[in-house]
């Protein structure tokens, strides 16, 4: 984190300050790419040849995180929490 920005979290309320701490965590990790010569040009998890959509479709079959991870070890935890909220925070972008 820069100094700028432990700066301003030291000034805010903690719940503004933790939003500060994830927004910097955000602009430094880009989880979900895509280029021309993986899958297609599909969207994938960075790093891996997993698609973002077949990691939608885990969750949404019942997997827990913990349980992607263990069947394809490619795909950290880390990896996996950075494309959901790379896409949450997306949606929210959408929403205003």
């Amino acid at each position: 984190m820069t100094n700028g920005n432990a700066e301003a979290r030291k000034r805010l309320p903690i719940h503004q300050a933790q939003q500060v701490e994830v927004d910097s965590i955000m602009e430094d990790e880009n989880w979900i790419i895509s280029d021309s010569d993986h899958l297609g040009g599909k969207a994938r998890v960075r790093g891996t040849r997993i698609s973002v959509a077949f990691l939608l479709e885990c969750l949404a079959s019942g997997m827990s995180v913990t349980e992607i991870v263990d069947a394809y070890p490619t795909l950290a935890e880390d990896a996996v929490r950075g494309v959901l909220r790379e896409l949450a925070h997306e949606k929210e972008a959408v929403a205003t």
